[in-house]
C-alpha cells in the first residue's frame, strides 16, 4: 500500500483556532474529545486499520467514523455482535462466502461508526443495532435519534461514516 502520510490542518477560517492550540480529553469511555472553549460544536472521530488512518470533523452536530480491512471473520463473531435481524438477513441472502464475509465486514464498520458517534465505544451492546439499513433509529438507547449511515469500499477497506439524520 505504500507509505501514509496523515496531515491534520486547522484553518483559522474555519474553527478559528490554531491546531498546537487545541487542547483534547477522554469522556468515560475513552472517546477523544475536544475541551477547548474557544471551538464549539466541533465534533471529529478517528480510525485505522492496517496502514490507513482517516479523520471526520463535523461542525454543528455529531459524527462517528470507522475503517476495517475486510478480512474473514468466524460466524462465532457474528453470533456475538449481530442483531438478530441482521443475522437473519444474513443467512438469507444467498451470498458466496466472500460475499457473506464482505457484508459482515461492512456491517461490522457501520456498528463502530455509530459507536463512536454516540461516544460509547465498546460499553455499547452492538446487538442492539440493526445497521443493515442506511437510516438508524435508536429509541431504546437514548432519546429518539435518527442516524443516517453511509458506508463505501476502497482499496480492501470498508469505510462507514455515521451523521445525525
Amino acid at each position: 500500500m505504500g507509505d501514509v502520510q496523515l496531515s491534520l490542518s486547522c484553518k483559522r477560517a474555519h474553527i478559528g483556532v490554531k491546531p498546537t492550540d487545541l487542547v483534547f480529553a477522554e469522556n468515560k469511555y475513552g472517546k477523544p474529545i475536544l475541551i477547548n472553549p474557544l471551538v464549539k460544536d466541533l465534533d471529529f472521530s478517528i480510525s485505522h486499520s492496517g496502514d490507513y488512518v482517516i479523520v471526520a470533523l463535523n461542525q454543528g452536530g455529531k459524527i462517528g467514523v470507522d475503517i476495517e480491512w475486510d478480512e474473514l471473520r468466524p460466524s462465532s463473531f457474528a453470533r456475538r455482535f449481530f442483531s438478530q435481524a441482521e443475522l437473519c438477513s444474513h443467512e438469507n441472502n444467498h451470498l458466496s462466502a466472500q460475499g457473506m464475509n464482505m457484508n459482515l465486514t461492512r456491517l461490522w464498520s457501520r456498528k463502530e461508526a455509530v459507536a463512536k458517534f454516540l461516544s460509547l465505544g465498546s460499553s455499547l451492546d452492538f446487538r442492539l443495532l440493526d445497521t443493515s439499513d442506511d437510516i438508524l433509529t435508536i429509541d431504546h438507547l437514548v432519546t429518539d435519534l435518527s442516524i443516517r449511515l453511509i458506508s463505501n469500499k476502497c482499496d480492501g477497506y470498508w469505510i462507514s461514516l455515521a451523521l445525525e439524520n
